[in-house]
């Protein structure tokens, strides 16, 4: 016997699940590590913008139009870009290399390799594609595609709520490797849905160790609820349109059994 729960999804996809084109699809290996890979891009950039903004810049009067981000865990750069006369280049370099602190300094060379330029290119790309935004502010993160030579373009719907979780409202764009051709567009999310990591209701003393979702777009949880498990440090239970719940923590997913 199907839970009513599992219903009422099922009635929601007939009324409404066609109306838009399905998403990319990626096997879980690939799912989890690129919710990985994100949240490693996203914790690092945020540290960047932190020590970039100890200096007192003023991002108006300096150019400054984003970063970029090349490496991985172990040495990580973030490539802050300003627009200096109708040219991009380099305005300062966050160096991360494994548990050293990270170092910030003004690149000796200011001008950006093509690999860089095309990684730009694509950020500007990604931000102008977003059709409903969720929120005022968006994140991106900029991935190697792991079935081309071209790049996954994530725009992350952000707040500046401590305890708010933006469940909805994150694209992924899959872009060509000269960063000027959108190749496809996702909508990783069929509502705007915020939970809270500490709901109103809560009872005193209780702590909450897991939030519970459901995904419309896919089988399988996706890479941003992988990255969010790891950014709020919380485990996620998401139940998926073919009537199975999925745990998600710590970088890895698994069907409830």
């Amino acid at each position: 016997m199907k839970h009513p729960y599992y219903a009422t999804i099922g009635l929601f996809l007939i009324i409404c699940g066609c109306i838009r084109a399905e998403i990319r699809k990626f096997d879980k290996s690939t799912l989890e590590k690129l919710g990985v890979a994100i949240y490693q891009q996203d914790i690092r950039a945020a540290a960047a913008t932190d020590l970039l903004f100890a200096k007192k810049i003023d991002p108006e009067k300096e150019g400054l139009r984003g970063w970029i981000v090349e490496g991985d865990d172990q040495k990580m750069l973030v490539r802050f870009v300003r627009a200096r006369q109708d040219q991009f280049e380099a305005f300062y370099d966050v160096i991360f290399d494994g548990k050293k602190k990270p170092v910030i300094d003004v690149p000796m060379d200011p001008k950006l390799s093509d690999s860089q330029l095309a990684q730009f290119k694509a950020r500007s790309i990604a931000l102008k594609s977003i059709t409903r935004p969720a929120s005022r502010r968006y994140n991106v993160v900029i991935l190697r595609d792991p079935e081309s030579d071209g790049f996954l373009v994530y725009a992350l719907a952000a707040t500046t709520e401590a305890n708010a979780v933006m469940v909805g409202g994150h694209y992924r764009f899959t872009i060509s490797r000269d960063g000027e051709r959108l190749e496809r567009s996702d909508e990783l999310f069929r509502s705007f849905m915020v939970l809270s990591t500490k709901p109103k209701d809560m009872p005193p003393g209780a702590s909450l160790s897991a939030l519970t979702m459901t995904t419309l777009v896919s089988d399988m949880p996706l890479e941003t609820h992988v990255y969010l498990s790891l950014l709020h440090r919380m485990a996620f239970y998401v139940g998926t349109p073919d009537q199975h719940v999925w745990k998600v923590e710590n970088g890895k997913m698994e069907v409830v059994k």
